[in-house]
């Protein structure tokens, strides 16, 4: 793979989603805005299977009920599901959060990517997330939207079986800069929300058009 994408190529997707990010802005949401390592968490695994602005209008809701890990470890299952209803799956997410916070004590989560991932519904895209969203340390961020922007620009398929997580680990560690690497990550997820849509992408507003192999292929 790495001889297929050249470090020009590299360089010029990254101007791309530099401009795009000095014409449209990144969307402002809470959990973009605050230090609390509690609420970034918890933000992160709600927002898995749902929209952002979902979550976002979830927000004073939720965290006005539930401020720190011992309140969803005090509350019965039956009542957070309740809380959880306004963003769907509610019985998933509430057996899953009741789980999880069995799984360490007090406020710390653990500090580590790998005992993060390991925690009930984690995984791996929600503990590097977390993890960036919290230092500066780069992190090889990527989930369904990243594969979707890569796949499309450097035209290469890319799926999620074994021999695909690895393609997918070397085009982030190519792409997502050391410096300023959080902001890189955000803007590539606002971008693939705002102009690489999974349906209907807005091609012709694309900053890195030019070069995009999708864009190319088109009629």
């Amino acid at each position: 793979m790495e001889s297929q994408i050249s470090s020009s190529l590299v360089n010029y997707f990254r101007r791309g989603i530099y401009k795009w990010k000095k014409q449209f802005g990144l969307r402002n949401f809470p959990w973009r805005n605050t230090d609390n390592k509690y609420e970034i968490f918890i933000a992160e695994f709600l927002l898995r299977r749902t929209q952002s602005i979902m979550v976002a209008n979830f927000w004073d809701e939720f965290f006005g009920r539930f401020p720190n890990f011992d309140s969803i470890r005090e509350v019965k299952e039956e009542e957070l599901e309740k809380v959880l209803v306004p963003l769907g799956l509610s019985k998933i997410r509430a057996r899953s959060l009741k789980k999880l916070v069995t799984e360490f004590e007090g406020e710390d989560l653990p500090k580590t990517e790998k005992d993060l991932a390991n925690l009930h519904g984690v995984g791996t895209y929600i503990s590097r997330m977390y993890l960036q969203m919290t230092s500066t340390k780069r992190r090889l961020v990527w989930d369904s939207n990243f594969i979707r922007v890569y796949s499309r620009f450097f035209g290469v398929s890319l799926n999620t079986n074994k021999a695909g997580i690895e393609t997918i680990e070397d085009i982030s560690s190519r792409i997502i800069p050391s410096r300023n690497s959080k902001e890189f990550i955000l803007t590539v997820l606002d971008f693939s929300a705002a102009t690489c849509r999974p349906q209907s992408p807005l091609c012709l507003e694309c900053a890195l058009r030019n070069k995009c192999k999708f864009y190319q292929k088109r009629d």
